[in-house]
């Protein structure tokens, strides 16, 4: 072969193979990532379980008022989610901040449409202004990851944050007319959150990145890796120093006790901004209860009354079959419903007994944990008990039973001149998906007598820095598992005369 021929056809191959090594290169650049493994074992838990509160005002109230009177025009059309003891303030139609950076306290509920505060107004009030009691947490996500997520790579969260005024992080509870147009206000504590309150174990945090939701927009955070967090880490995002605000309930007709469903969306992705993950959460708050879900799976969780006949309320009817007995009562002494437990007058060394009924549904592999916990023990007038040596004599201790009764370990509550709350909990009406009890009234455990009449514990005290314990759990996929728990209260002659309470919560939390 002449030797210039061999020379052009030397360069013609080499030509061609640059070629095809260019469009490689090309593809492998440009190609999008495609995830090998999915994230596992997620959860994502609101520390404060409850809604935040919105109402209106119902008439003109004047300086110096303390019973104030709402209408029913807002997101809550009545006091039946306000408490005596919740913290409020006063804003204008503008969401502008609460009048003169003032909060009040609620000192009792008089009906349903008018409370009384522990302060006169320092301002007038007319009849467009709100009042709101916030409800704000720290939002923890936990998940295993099933891909590598490279240096210089990110988590990625929506958080659902659109708001059609665009009032999405002033520090005032959101709420709208359906779940697509309301969420979270970040800006608990008057401080918008930001890199600070984040943090992140199992991968190395870089500066995060948040962006506020608004009108047509959800909020959106950014958390860079600045090392390789590799498959089957278990990773922990915690948004923290109370700035994830709770939205109040829609605007739209709802059902007291059932939630209103929030998805809220985690992606890994790389360098580029390339997906690796991507996974839904679901998180449903309620009255008193904020329940939490995971990726691309349902809960449903509702809590009912019960009435003195152990049927279900006039008000929330069709939620259960009215069994024979609960918790070894025929009947029972109060009546209850989803947000309160009214033991009303006492007489000294008598038991009064009133049920609560809790149904929870999910597809979850691994089942669910219902927890409770209150706030303090009960004090008169919202007396601070716990670590408060003037509040002796004016709180209603927990029931310690014959000598061990606490909130984490069982004993017998059936003797009405030893003192106190305490609950126990008895099996629901329906026929499957029965869940495990850490306490129920007559089984054994730890030191209840071997064939107990009520056996029993008390809730996990937040002010004696009690952690919130399970008081029923499943370990499978049910559908309407559920249970009854069984409150029991007795007081001492010497209890001084007044008004004694409490807030308790359930917390439901799906594990998959």
């Amino acid at each position: 072969m002449p030797k210039n021929l061999k020379n052009r056809l030397s360069q013609k191959v080499f030509l061609i193979f640059i070629l095809i090594l260019i469009g490689l290169t090309g593809f492998a650049l440009f190609s999008p990532i495609k995830t090998k493994s999915a994230i596992t074992l997620a959860s994502s838990t609101l520390s404060n379980s409850r809604f935040s509160y919105k109402s209106s005002i119902g008439t003109t109230q004047a300086v110096n008022d303390v019973t104030i009177v709402l209408d029913n025009e807002s997101a809550d059309d009545d006091t039946n989610h306000l408490f005596p003891g919740d913290v409020i303030c006063f804003v204008n139609p503008a969401e502008s901040g609460c009048y003169g950076n003032r909060t009040y306290t609620v000192a009792s509920i008089l009906d349903s449409t008018t409370f009384t505060i522990t302060d006169g107004l320092d301002t007038t009030l007319a009849d467009t202004d709100y009042i709101v009691a916030t409800s704000s947490g720290n939002l923890v996500f936990t998940f295993t990851i099933g891909t590598n997520i490279p240096a210089s790579g990110d988590i990625f969260i929506t958080l659902p944050g659109i708001n059609t005024d665009n009032k999405t992080n002033d520090g005032i509870p959101d709420t709208n007319t359906d779940l697509s147009t309301n969420g979270f206000d970040i800006k608990g504590g008057n401080t918008v959150l930001g890199d600070g309150d984040i943090t992140v174990t199992g991968c190395t945090k870089g500066t995060a990145t948040v962006t506020a939701g608004g009108a047509s927009a959800d909020t959106t955070i950014m958390i860079p890796v600045s090392a390789e967090c590799v498959a089957t880490t278990v990773v922990t995002v915690t948004l923290g120093n109370s700035r994830i605000i709770n939205p109040a309930p829609i605007t739209t007709t709802r059902i007291r006790g059932t939630a209103d469903t929030y998805t809220i969306n985690l992606k890994t992705r790389n360098a580029t901004d390339q997906l690796l993950e991507d996974k839904d959460m679901i998180v449903a708050p309620v009255e008193g209860v904020f329940i939490s879900a995971t990726i691309d799976e349902t809960l449903s969780f509702r809590v009912c009354g019960v009435d003195t006949d152990l049927s279900d309320t006039a008000a929330e009817t069709s939620c259960f079959t009215t069994p024979s007995t609960i918790c070894n009562q025929a009947s029972l002494n109060i009546g209850t419903n989803a947000y309160s437990v009214p033991f009303g007058t006492m007489t000294a060394d008598t038991f009064k007994n009133g049920a609560q009924y809790i149904k929870a549904s999910t597809n979850a592999a691994s089942g669910f944990n219902i927890t409770l916990e209150e706030t303090d023990e009960m004090g008169k007038d919202g007396t601070p008990c716990t670590g408060n040596p003037t509040a002796e004599g004016n709180c209603i201790p927990d029931n310690t039973g014959d000598g061990t009764l606490d909130y984490n370990f069982s004993d017998d509550c059936d003797t009405a001149a030893t003192n106190g709350l305490c609950f126990s909990t008895d099996s629901g009406p329906g026929a499957s998906y029965n869940p495990t009890h850490a306490v129920k009234w007559d089984v054994q455990t730890n030191d209840c007598d071997p064939s107990p009449t009520f056996c029993a514990r008390t809730p996990a005290d937040r002010a004696a820095a009690q952690a919130a314990q399970n008081i029923i759990t499943r370990t499978a996929p049910s559908s309407d598992s559920d249970a009854f728990v069984c409150w029991r209260l007795s007081v001492d002659a010497m209890q001084p005369a007044g008004y004694y309470y409490n807030t308790a919560k359930y917390v439901a939390t799906p594990i998959f």
